[in-house]
């Protein structure tokens, strides 16, 4: 996954009810975009992360549970830096015991603490 640079697109849609309050929430989305940016479809489970209204949480690399939610600038960037390292995390838990996660846990944990997210954007 890449994140790409913002861009307005207008769109009519039928947004199911169990939707809407995501979107009294927030006014961002995330979105699945076409490599040719045609095309895209609204990833409702990391919107709802986004917005709050799922539970987000981090597992530090020391087995420490943190919680994330209502701090979207540190969800995004913990949205962000795994999938520019071709990382998933299809789950509303980011575990960086993973060995997997070893190459942005120490990152990850910076923009936990409230360090930078420059890089993340």
């Amino acid at each position: 996954m890449r994140t790409a640079p913002p861009f307005d697109a207008a769109r009519r849609l039928t947004v199911p009810m169990n939707y809407l309050a995501v979107l009294h929430r927030t006014r961002d989305v995330i979105l699945y975009a076409s490599p040719n940016g045609r095309s895209y479809v609204i990833d409702w489970a990391r919107t709802n992360l986004l917005a709050g209204t799922t539970t987000a949480k981090v597992i530090a690399p020391d087995g420490q549970e943190l919680p994330v939610r209502g701090r979207p600038d540190v969800i995004w960037a913990l949205m962000n830096l795994p999938a520019s390292q071709g990382l998933s995390c299809p789950t509303p838990v980011l575990d960086l015991r993973k060995h997997r996660m070893s190459a942005v846990a120490g990152t990850l944990m910076d923009v936990m603490r409230g360090g930078t997210s420059d890089l993340l954007v």
